[in-house]
C-alpha cells in the first residue's frame, strides 16, 4: 500500500514529525500540535489538531459548535471592524447589549470578550471583569478589552459619565443610576470602596443599602 508521505507537512495546527505505527494497511503519524502537545493521527483522516480545537469550541459556543476554526477565524467571520473607533463589532446574538453566543443547555451564554481575552490574548479572566476602553458592549476587539474588579468597572462607568453632571439636581450627590450601581456592588466590596468611588460618606452609602434613602428605586 503506498504511503503518504506526509513528513514535515502540516495540517491545521498539526506539523507530521514520523510515521507512528500501521494497522489494518492504515497509516497513523506522530504529530506535534501548536498547543505543544503531541498526539498520533490517521494520516489520511482529516484531523486538525491534538483535539484543543474542539475544546476552545465548545468553551464558546457549547455542543453546538461542530467547526474546527481557530479562535481569531471564529471571531472575524463574525465582526465587522468599525474604520473610525477600530471596534470589533459583534455581528451576532446581543444579550442586554453584549456580545454573546449560545452557551450548554441549562447554562448561561458565555460573552465573546471573555473568550477573545483567554483564546486570542492569551489570559485567563478568571474571576475577574473584562472591561472595555471603548464604552462599547458589543465590541471584541482584545487591544479593547482590560481586566478589572467590579470596584475598577463602576469607576470607569463613573469617570466615563462626569460630563453628565450638569444636569444632575445641584443638591443631589448621585443618580439614580449611581445608587442602583451602589446596591449591585453590596457584598462585592466594601463600603470604605464605594465611598471614594463615589465620593459620599459611609453614611450615605449605609443608608442606600438599608433603604433608607432612595427607597422609591
Amino acid at each position: 500500500m503506498k504511503k503518504l508521505q506526509l513528513e514535515g507537512k502540516r495540517r491545521g495546527r498539526l506539523k507530521f514529525i514520523k510515521i507512528a505505527y500501521i494497522k489494518n494497511q492504515s497509516t497513523y503519524w506522530e504529530c506535534l500540535c501548536d498547543c505543544g502537545n503531541v498526539c498520533e493521527i490517521l494520516g489520511a483522516g482529516k484531523t486538525k489538531s491534538c483535539g484543543c480545537l474542539s475544546t476552545e469550541a465548545k468553551s464558546i459556543n457549547g455542543l453546538k459548535n461542530k467547526n474546527t476554526q481557530t479562535p481569531i477565524e471564529f471571531i472575524k467571520t463574525r465582526i465587522i471592524i468599525d474604520p473610525k473607533t477600530k471596534c470589533w463589532n459583534w455581528q451576532k446574538s446581543l444579550i442586554k447589549g453584549y456580545a454573546r453566543v449560545s452557551g450548554n443547555k441549562g447554562k448561561k451564554s458565555p460573552l465573546v470578550s471573555r473568550y477573545v481575552y483567554e483564546y486570542i490574548k492569551g489570559i485567563n479572566p478568571k474571576n475577574k471583569l473584562v472591561c472595555h476602553t471603548c464604552d462599547n458592549p458589543k465590541c471584541v476587539n482584545p487591544d479593547h478589552l482590560f481586566l478589572g474588579t467590579h470596584k475598577d468597572n463602576f469607576k470607569d462607568m463613573r469617570e466615563k459619565n462626569r460630563s453628565a453632571c450638569g444636569i444632575k439636581n445641584v443638591k443631589a450627590k448621585l443618580t439614580e443610576k449611581e445608587v442602583l450601581q451602589i446596591r449591585k456592588l453590596q457584598n462585592k466590596i466594601t463600603i470604605k470602596e464605594m465611598t471614594k468611588i463615589y465620593n459620599v460618606t459611609k453614611t450615605t452609602i449605609s443608608r442606600i443599602l438599608r433603604r433608607k434613602t432612595w427607597k422609591h428605586i
